[in-house]
C-alpha cells in the first residue's frame, strides 16, 4: 500500500510541474507578445514595461532581450536608453554566442558613441564567431575609422615633439616599465604573435599599445589600458584589451561580453580564453 501511495504521489507532483510549466510558457508568452505589438505599434515605453515582465517570468529567451534593445534604443537615443540596450544586447550574447544581430547592435552603440575600439573589438569577436559578411564590413569600415584617428594623433605627436626641445624621461621610462610588466607576466603574447604570423604568411605581426592616461576603476586603483592587436601594413585589428595598474602590482582582462574585468586567473580559466 505504502508503495503505491508513493507511486501516485510522483504522479501528482508530476502533473503538477507539467501544470506549472504550461502556465509559466503562457504567462511568457501573453508578454512578449504583448511586447511585440506594443513596440510594431511605436508604443516604446509600454513594449519595455512588457518584455521586462517576460524577461521576470523566463530570463533565458533570447527574443525578448534583442526586442527590448530595440525597443530602448526607438524610445529616444539618451546615454541610459543606450546603456540599457547595450546591456540587453550583452546578455542575449552570453546566451547565444552567434547572433549577429546582437554583435552588430553593440556595436552600432559604440559607434554612435564614438568608442570605435570598442566596436572594434566586440565586431572582431563577431567576426570569429559567426564569418558573417555583415560584421566584417562594419569591421573594415570601422577598422578605417580608426586608422584615420591613428594617422591624425601620429601627425600631432610629431609636431608635438619637434616644438619639444626637451623629453620627459619620467613619462619614457613609465612607458617603458608599464609595457615591460604586462609583456613578462602574460607569456600568452608569444603565442599569439606565432599564430598571427603563421596564419598571415607573415604579412601581420602582433603589436601592443597603452593609453596614455590611466583610469581610475571600481576598485580605486589607477590603471593604464593595454591592446593588443594584429598589426597589418594599412590597418589593424584589436585582439584583447589588459588593464595595468600604476603600481605594476596588477593585471585585469577586460571581457566584453560580461562588461566585467577578470584576474589574470579567471581569464585563463574563461571560455573566452584562446586555445590555438
Amino acid at each position: 500500500m505504502n508503495k503505491i501511495i508513493r507511486i501516485l504521489s510522483m504522479c501528482l507532483l508530476f502533473l503538477l510541474a507539467v501544470a506549472c510549466d504550461k502556465n509559466t510558457a503562457k504567462k511568457w508568452t501573453e508578454q512578449y507578445d504583448l511586447g511585440i505589438k506594443y513596440l510594431e505599434e511605436q508604443n516604446y515605453e509600454e513594449a519595455i514595461v512588457a518584455f521586462t515582465a517576460a524577461i521576470e517570468i523566463e530570463p533565458n529567451q533570447i527574443d525578448v532581450y534583442l526586442n527590448r534593445a530595440e525597443a530602448y534604443l526607438l524610445s529616444g537615443e539618451s546615454e541610459e536608453t543606450m546603456a540599457f540596450a547595450l546591456a540587453d544586447y550583452q546578455k542575449a550574447l552570453a546566451l547565444d554566442g552567434s547572433l549577429v544581430e546582437a554583435y552588430l547592435g553593440a556595436a552600432d552603440i559604440f559607434i554612435q558613441q564614438e568608442e570605435f575600439e570598442q566596436a572594434q573589438e566586440i565586431l572582431r569577436k563577431g567576426l570569429e564567431a559567426t564569418s558573417s559578411s555583415e560584421i566584417a564590413e562594419l569591421l573594415g569600415m570601422v577598422t578605417e575609422i580608426l586608422d584615420e584617428q591613428e594617422n591624425v594623433l601620429e601627425e600631432t605627436v610629431t609636431e608635438s615633439e619637434d616644438e619639444q626641445e626637451i623629453a620627459n624621461p619620467e613619462t619614457e621610462n613609465m612607458s617603458d616599465s608599464i609595457l615591460d610588466y604586462f609583456t613578462e607576466n602574460v607569456p600568452e603574447l608569444e603565442t599569439y604573435a606565432a599564430y598571427i604570423s603563421e596564419n598571415s604568411a607573415g604579412n601581420a605581426s602582433l603589436s601592443i599599445r597603452r593609453e596614455m592616461e590611466p583610469v581610475t576603476l571600481d576598485n580605486g586603483k589607477r590603471y593604464y589600458a593595454v591592446y593588443v592587436d594584429e598589426s597589418w601594413a594599412d590597418h589593424s585589428v584589436n585582439w584583447d584589451r589588459f588593464m595595468v595598474s600604476e603600481e605594476l602590482d596588477d593585471i585585469l582582462y577586460y571581457d566584453f561580453l560580461s562588461d566585467e574585468y577578470l584576474t589574470l586567473e579567471q581569464w585563463r580559466t574563461a571560455s573566452i580564453y584562446r586555445t590555438f
